[in-house]
């Protein structure tokens, strides 16, 4: 689909009943707002990584295995995640980040 006009993307990934992304923030976005995300990225990043850890993302084995991904799509239609789990999730990291952080600074100025 090709618009002509600029398109709210988030709101899309935000009130949609699954979302089918290539991988980037727009994933991100969409699993953060409670929709189900389906991941078709060639290559798995360290922010995926983390979001298939946490069951934020889903992807197939076989990107290429068409039934495969209906049957993802199929079990995740509709099943939109709990928005305040989603928060603390993401609250969580970003301290776990943080922590990680502070501890190597403090490894560099000792």
């Amino acid at each position: 689909m090709i618009e002509n006009e600029a398109v709210d993307s988030t709101s899309i990934a935000a009130f949609s009943d699954l979302f089918i992304g290539g991988g980037g923030t727009i994933n991100i976005e969409a699993a953060y707002y409670g929709t189900p995300v389906i991941s078709l990225k060639p290559v798995i990043t360290l922010y995926e990584d983390y979001m298939l850890k946490n069951e934020l993302t889903h992807r197939p084995k076989d990107l290429n295995n068409i039934e495969e991904i209906l049957s993802i799509v199929e079990k995740n239609l509709n099943n939109r995640y709990d928005k305040k789990n989603i928060s603390k999730l993401w609250i969580e990291t970003k301290k776990d980040a943080i922590n990680s952080f502070y501890e190597k600074m403090r490894l560099i100025i000792d």
